[in-house]
């Protein structure tokens, strides 16, 4: 058996047989069973080696990079988290994966593995996909294919101004655990506890899936995006959208406790990495102010934390932020991929 046909009855292994699926993988495309009265929502992400992720050289602490099963989670969780920023469900996944020679099957197996387990542990089914040989890196697509009730679903157009703006969770862990993976030297100068709670967030980040259904289900966001690039960009692009100003105040912005214990280690603030450092699939959305206090605790009833309010919907345009009485633009400042 060849190599390609190897690898595609590996991962045609992990389907999954369930009614939706009429037609799955061994056919040219996949047949599904779309449920009546509801939109379909659909969204792909590429992660390519290199640029969005680094293979992990051995095992062990400090970590170097991704092991096979963090890059299967990841590709899962940063489409589930465009799911969870739209209000919706997902139902069907499909892969399609460049693959260098380099690279061993084994290698491919167990992230397929991972990344059909992290996808139905989100009640998500891989339904198909591609495999080919690539004269370069690793390069790992995913398509996701949702659905939501009622002719209803979260966009990034609706912020009003007046309206408030809240964030769902700690901002900057996953920039500051990236940097602690870059920097093995002075990883090993942050308590193991600090360094593994960041590490994870950045290698295995969790879609904030339930929180964004329950925000589109009790109507308490006018608007939503998920934090992939950091606030400074993804509100910037939520502000183009909606024609609206928003203004950050510095001193509602969260800092956790390891974000904070690392900034002190690498001798900077945390500011940076919270606005710029991008991937940490938390939601930020917009709220009207009567409702703001609800929606935040509507966050802490799912996710053991109250959501924290950053910031406020004002006319104009572009993302400000506002510390000692003066505002400085830092509309799109943050994560380039």
């Amino acid at each position: 058996m060849g190599r390609e046909l190897e690898l595609i009855g590996r991962i045609a292994a992990l389907v999954s047989d369930h009614p939706s699926v009429v037609e799955g993988i061994g056919d040219d495309a996949a047949v599904l069973d779309a449920p009546p009265r509801q939109h379909l929502v659909v969204t792909a992400d590429t992660l390519v080696e290199g640029v969005h992720f680094e293979l992990q050289a051995g095992t062990g602490w400090p970590r170097t990079g991704h092991s096979a099963a963090d890059v299967g989670v990841k590709a899962a969780a940063v489409n589930l988290s465009d799911m969870a920023a739209m209000g919706a469900v997902p139902r069907w996944a499909f892969l399609s994966v460049a693959v260098p020679r380099r690279i061993e099957i084994e290698f491919i197996s167990r992230f397929a593995e991972s990344l059909s387990r992290t996808l139905e542990s989100y009640g998500c089914l891989l339904a198909g996909g591609d495999t080919v040989s690539s004269p370069g890196p690793l390069v790992v697509t995913l398509t996701v294919v949702g659905t939501t009730d009622g002719g209803k679903w979260l966009s990034r157009n609706g912020a009003r101004p007046g309206d408030l703006v809240l964030c769902s969770g700690w901002l900057g862990e996953s920039a500051a655990g990236l940097q602690l993976i870059r920097t093995p030297r002075l990883a090993r100068l942050v308590p193991p506890a600090v360094r593994r709670r960041l590490e994870a967030r950045h290698l295995r980040p969790e879609p904030r899936l339930m929180l964004g259904r329950a925000l589109l289900r009790e109507g308490l966001a006018t608007s939503c995006i998920d934090a992939s690039d950091g606030p400074a960009t993804d509100l910037a692009h939520l502000a183009q959208r909606s024609g609206v100003k928003i203004v950050l105040h510095r001193g509602r912005l969260p800092v956790s406790r390891a974000l904070a214990v690392a900034a002190r280690v690498f001798g900077s603030t945390p500011l940076e990495w919270i606005l710029s450092g991008g991937e940490d699939f938390e939601l930020l959305w917009t709220a009207p102010r009567d409702m703001a206090a609800r929606s935040a605790a509507l966050a802490g009833s799912i996710l053991g934390r109250k959501a924290a309010i950053i910031g406020e919907v004002a006319e104009g345009s572009g993302v400000f932020l506002s510390h000692a009485g003066r505002e400085v633009e830092i509309s799109f400042q943050g994560y380039e991929h």
